[in-house]
């Protein structure tokens, strides 16, 4: 009994001693947490870039006015203003009449929406008409530019209407438009409307006399124009009613050259031309006529 005794008490020692033993370590595992206790970790966040325009403001530099200004009367001309990313001009209605094309360094216009002032150079004297746009509206259209209706150089390249040489013998050589002709009531002849621009919104109508001589012999001074230059022109006799054969086949905006001698009176003529800004249309009106003038035309028109 007593060995039982003693047995009881040596295995109550033994757990007794156990339970004060220092606890047992965990092996390290090389992850430690070294956050603050009491605080919640915050996952790694690369944050997305802010949008360009918080970064840099954009700013999108104002158009700079052409250099070239666009010649329109302020008719056509009331406002300037910037569209569609360039310059556009506009009427007094608000309707576009001119295009900047910065590429090509020019305006283009919008024939459409131009209203056209127009000069006369000359009146045939002794004659019994009043030409005005009441009187004779067919003489008072814009003549077309199409590039088929153009007289063009050795290059191919469109003369301009207006002045393109003095000759030798004293005469000058202008480049005009067809527009149109009309009868003379008195049956003494009929009228050749000629144009020259003189602007993007100016013309200068030219009334040529051509007088009824149906059996006229006698040549008039005139030229085939070879490749279609007027510098390059061959003169030839062709008689009165021959000339309005070709004339006949004409069609509005066809350009042509005329002849005539420095002698006559024209000032008022080459100033228009020169400055094209100080033209006042009607107020125009040169005193007396281009009486002694020449013809020449793209030689496609003559029939062999």
């Amino acid at each position: 009994m007593k060995n039982l005794t003693r047995i009881l008490s040596l295995i109550i020692l033994i757990s007794f001693l156990a339970s004060c033993a220092a606890p047992s370590e965990t092996l390290d595992t090389g992850t430690h947490d070294t956050r603050t206790p009491g605080t919640v970790a915050l996952d790694a966040v690369n944050p997305s870039p802010l949008p360009t325009e918080t970064l840099s403001a954009t700013i999108t530099p104002e158009l700079v006015q052409p250099a070239l200004g666009h010649n329109l009367s302020a008719e056509n001309a009331k406002t300037m203003v910037v569209e569609g990313g360039t310059w556009v001009v506009k009427n007094a209605d608000g309707l576009v009449t001119a295009i900047w094309y910065s590429t090509a360094g020019e305006w283009v216009y919008n024939m459409e929406n131009i209203k056209t002032t127009y000069g006369i150079v000359g009146w045939p004297e002794k004659l019994p008409i009043e030409l005005t746009r009441e009187s004779h509206p067919e003489c008072f259209v814009r003549a077309p530019h199409e590039e088929s209706l153009n007289l063009t150089d050795g290059n191919g390249v469109a003369y301009p209407d207006g002045f393109v040489e003095e000759t030798s013998d004293g005469y000058n050589v202008f480049v005009a438009r067809f527009v149109s002709s009309f009868n003379l009531t008195s049956d003494s002849g009929s009228i050749v409307c000629a144009q020259v621009e003189a602007g993007p919104d100016k013309a200068l109508i030219i009334p040529l006399f051509m007088p009824n001589l149906p059996n006229d012999t006698m040549p008039v001074r005139s030229y085939k124009l070879i490749n279609n230059d007027p510098i390059q022109r061959e003169a030839i006799g062709l008689r009165n009613p021959q000339v309005w054969e070709i004339i006949r086949k004409l069609s509005p905006g066809q350009q042509f050259i005329f002849t005539f001698s420095k002698k006559e009176p024209l000032d008022a003529f080459f100033a228009a031309m020169k400055n094209p800004s100080g033209f006042s249309g009607q107020t125009l009106t040169v005193p007396s006529r281009i009486i002694y003038y020449g013809w020449g035309f793209p030689e496609r028109f003559f029939t062999p």
